[in-house]
């Protein structure tokens, strides 16, 4: 991590506040299921990208980018364990979430890039959350085998991503929601 870092504690209080912006819900503590995160009314897109076991960590780091670069501030969120178990606070006592503002990017991907994501690194399950809620990055022990996926609330963000993606020629999956408008006129 960079000498010149600001990365903050968010209390759970604040990370309810933008859970409850972004329509995320948090699995209930009983259900054994760690910290799940899912949108409410699933995203409007979600974007899987595959890694082959011969792509280098410069491509995998090149797509984290990619994502990340879509939002200045991002949330990390563990699934499973402490915000403590992370090691990158001096004092995260009651934090919930690292906020990671636009010029520690660098330092959130090279954190998410560095992390195992075979089957047997459950306590490695991350979130990566933008701060307004609307992208949400899972970095799990699935991704070796099933990919690295990113749900949108925004329809306008996937079609960024995929723009940016493709100019690196990224093998990934894109599904989508076709969402009904809701009585009042929200969508």
């Amino acid at each position: 991590m960079s000498a010149d870092r600001q990365m903050t504690a968010i209390t759970a209080a604040e990370f309810e506040k933008v859970c409850a912006r972004g329509s995320l819900h948090e699995a209930e503590p009983a259900r054994g299921i760690g910290r799940e995160l899912t949108y409410r009314d699933g995203p409007a897109r979600q974007v899987v990208v595959h890694f082959g076991a011969d792509d280098s960590e410069q491509y995998v780091r090149d797509v984290t980018d990619r994502i990340l670069a879509l939002e200045d501030a991002w949330l990390l969120v563990p699934r499973h364990g402490s915000v403590g178990d992370l090691g990158l606070l001096h004092d995260p006592s009651d934090a919930a979430a690292i906020r990671f503002a636009a010029a520690e990017r660098a330092d959130l991907a090279h954190y998410l890039c560095t992390r195992p994501v075979g089957l047997d690194a459950v306590s490695a399950d991350l979130y990566a959350l933008s701060e307004s809620a609307t992208i949400l990055l899972t970095w799990d022990h699935h991704t070796a085998d099933d990919g690295l996926s990113v749900q949108f609330q925004h329809v306008s963000d996937a079609t960024k991503l995929l723009a940016t993606l493709n100019e690196l020629g990224t093998e990934l999956e894109l599904f989508y929601v076709d969402r009904v408008p809701s009585q009042d006129g929200g969508g």
